[in-house]
């Protein structure tokens, strides 16, 4: 299964203070996609990433584990 990688754009005031996603945020996407039906499976209510820099991961997970709950 190949998810889409949530579309990110940093205008240049972001630039300055957002972490642009990098290696280790698509390496973290890869190994949050290879166990996402056992994400699934435990419906997860809370999901806690911490240093979150872009936002991408949390956004990531959001999409494949959505639920009412889920607040980014």
């Amino acid at each position: 299964m190949s998810l889409p990688t949530p579309i990110y754009k940093l205008n240049a005031a972001q630039q300055q203070s957002v972490y642009e996603p990098a290696e280790d945020t698509f390496l973290l996407l890869d190994a949050i996609e290879k166990d996402i039906q056992k994400l699934r499976d435990i419906s997860p209510e809370i999901v806690l990433e911490i240093g979150c820099g872009s936002g991408v991961v949390s956004t990531f997970v959001n999409q494949v584990c959505s639920s009412h709950y889920f607040r980014v």
